[in-house]
């Protein structure tokens, strides 16, 4: 799967997200898409949850992380990490509610980053990490708070918050998209985005890009990305 296939599944993210929404209330209806910045079919597998049944999104080394949606339009979905057939961890991810699943994969230390959605294309993103190790698994989603909290002391939107997402892993290292939810009710800064680089499990801020050194960053790829 090259760069422009996944470009092509964050449409169907939106679309199929739709289809998903037909089922659940009027307050989970999918805004319009607004993406700029793609995943990289090098650094992860993106996946898009089916309605029913349990489907495996991903995996590092020796376990599987499979993932399925609750029976309920509330539920959410539930993530299960299966090593040699026994499942070892699990969690539930109320909040997600699209199809469109996201998972970084770091294969030199055995970690994954979760990017999910509430609504659809554009938010709200949420990221969850884990590490795995001979001890288990172990959630480390701690690590993506200081990037978070000093985004939102500059940029915020009171109405719908802000976005965050896993791009992709550098040298262990965890590259975070951190974002103002795009819509008009998040004037003046709506749509604004920065990056992070943070360590893994510490937390520690390494790099702090603006907008347009994200994009410029070596290994992400731009939705608009045009071949040469």
């Amino acid at each position: 799967m090259d760069f422009f296939a996944i470009t092509l599944l964050l449409t169907l993210w939106s679309g199929s997200a739709q289809a998903h929404a037909q089922k659940a209330s009027t307050a989970r209806a999918l805004p319009k898409p607004f993406v700029s910045l793609s995943y990289c079919a090098t650094d992860g597998v993106f996946s898009l949850l089916p309605n029913h049944g349990r489907v495996t999104i991903a995996r590092a080394g020796e376990v599987e992380l499979q993932a399925e949606f609750g029976p309920g339009d509330d539920d959410g979905a539930t993530f299960r990490f299966v090593q040699r057939g026994k499942v070892v961890f699990s969690f539930v991810a109320k909040d997600l509610s699209a199809p469109g699943v996201w998972t970084a994969i770091d294969p030199a230390h055995d970690r994954l980053a979760i990017t999910d959605s509430d609504r659809g294309a554009i938010g709200g993103f949420h990221v969850r990490v884990f590490q795995i190790g001979d001890g288990g698994i172990k959630d480390v989603s701690k690590a993506i708070q200081p990037a978070v909290t000093d985004f939102k002391s500059r940029h915020y939107c009171k109405e719908r918050g802000n976005n965050v997402q896993a791009l992709r892993w550098v040298s262990g290292d965890l590259l975070l998209l951190t974002e103002v939810y795009p819509t008009s009710d998040c004037s003046p800064d709506l749509g604004h985005f920065e990056g992070y680089r943070v360590t893994v499990p510490e937390g520690r801020i390494e790099e702090h890009l603006t907008s347009e050194q994200l994009r410029r960053y070596p290994g992400v790829c731009m939705e608009n990305d045009q071949p040469n």
